[in-house]
């Protein structure tokens, strides 16, 4: 978080309500990104008051990849969730993802998954925008997920060991790379529709933040598009950027003594 003394308070509250009726074995990690305003302190007070809440503090801006990151590190259960701070998905959505977390290493909340669930509210120029988004996503990489970037996630901390090396997003383009090598690594991502509701105090100037992940998605797209090149280990999947297919499919030799493997072709 950083400088939320305005939601802090609510949503530490509905957190520690919910997970206590729920009679679970919980921690709520709260990371603080440097705040210049009351948020640390609001959080200590609930700490303070129940030692499961914890807060770590930054030594210096991490922005949300980085933030969620160093929280990984202090998580000492065995599944792990994490939302946004403002509540617009709240705590008891996390129902709708446990049942699929058994057979699945990621499990995805969606605003644009709907099934039984009506529209989200969300602002017509988030909505195009995300749509954009997605859409250059889709030209760049072979991978089945319509909401790359909700803030609602569940997930296995030990799935996570061969991804979490690998990340080098710090901002919000944190939840791609999270999904690109988390795909490219194997891993089983369940994508699930939730309940959301926008924020409309929410603080996120829109335009930039979309410049900086494209930019970002171009990154991660080279970064994996050269692993894809170079990687010859069985353990990885294939083809996760799409390039790849046609670029290999151009320099495949008929007449080599050693054919393509055909199973780079799966996943």
């Amino acid at each position: 978080m950083f400088n939320e003394e305005r939601r802090i308070r609510k949503c530490l509250e509905r957190s520690l309500e919910y997970c206590i009726t729920q009679d679970w074995d919980f921690e709520i990690i709260v990371v603080e990104d440097g705040c210049t305003d009351q948020s640390v302190k609001i959080v200590k007070e609930f700490s303070n008051r129940d030692q499961r809440i914890n807060l770590v503090s930054l030594p210096k801006r991490f922005g949300k990849g980085g933030s969620v990151l160093r929280a990984i590190d202090y998580c000492t259960k065995s599944n792990i969730g994490f939302m946004d701070v403002d509540l617009s998905a709240d705590p008891s959505e996390f129902e709708r993802l446990i049942p699929f977390i058994e057979k699945n290493d990621i499990v995805v909340g969606s605003r644009t998954m709907r099934g039984s669930l009506g529209v989200a509210t969300r602002p017509m120029k988030r909505r195009l925008l995300s749509f954009m988004y997605h859409l250059f996503f889709s030209c760049l990489f072979d991978i089945k997920i319509r909401d790359l970037q909700c803030g609602f996630k569940l997930f296995k901390k030990n799935s996570l060991s061969r991804v979490i090396s690998e990340i080098k997003v710090n901002g919000f383009a944190f939840d791609t790379e999270f999904i690109v090598l988390s795909k490219l690594n194997g891993l089983q991502i369940k994508e699930v529709p939730i309940v959301w509701h926008h924020d409309k105090n929410s603080k996120l100037n829109i335009f930039a933040t979309v410049l900086d992940m494209s930019s970002d998605l171009l990154n991660i797209w080279l970064k994996v598009f050269r692993t894809q090149l170079h990687e010859n280990s069985s353990d990885k999947v294939k083809f996760v950027a799409r390039p790849i297919i046609l670029f290999q499919a151009l320099s495949y030799n008929p007449f080599a003594k050693r054919s393509l493997k055909t199973d780079v072709l799966t996943g």
